[in-house]
Formats: C-alpha cells, structure tokens, sequence
C-alpha cells in the first residue's frame, strides 16, 4: 500500500475543508519519559506531530522521534527553528 506524502495530505485536506491540527514539540523542553501520558492528551483532531526547536542539543530531537513513534502512528515531521 502506497502512503500519501506530506504535500499531498494537505492538498487532499485543503480540497476537501478538512480540518488538520499538528503539535509541536520541542526537544529540548520535552522529558522523554512524559511522551506516553502527552500523546494520550492530545486533542482527537491531531493529525501530525511537528518535532523541532531554535537550540536542540545534539541527539534530542532522533531521541524524542523515536520516543514519539513508539506511542503513535501519526506522522511526525521534523520542524526546525532555525537555518541550521
């Protein structure tokens, strides 16, 4: 089965007037071991998690990803906060 990319998940939703809601979580400011509690909080709506922050130490955001698709199927994309 063929899974539809980022560009075109939005597409379909824009077309359709679906609602679309994506988190951010910030590496950084996130303790890894709340993830499973955090996940389960979200709002029914999510549909994406965004992982990224201006200063992320080296290693935090692979760990949180990780972290993250341990508890969840929704896509998770990386959004950083600065050029670098």
């Amino acid at each position: 089965m063929m899974t539809k990319n980022l560009y075109e998940t939005f597409s379909e939703a824009m077309l359709l007037k679906k609602k679309l809601l994506a988190i951010l979580v910030d590496p950084e400011k996130f303790p890894l071991e709340q993830t499973a509690l955090f996940l389960r909080k979200l709002p029914p709506l999510t549909s994406h998690i965004f992982v990224g922050g201006s200063t992320v130490p080296h290693g935090a955001t692979e760990a949180l990803v990780k972290n993250i698709k341990l508890y969840t199927s929704k896509p998770v994309i990386l959004f950083p906060g600065d050029h670098s």
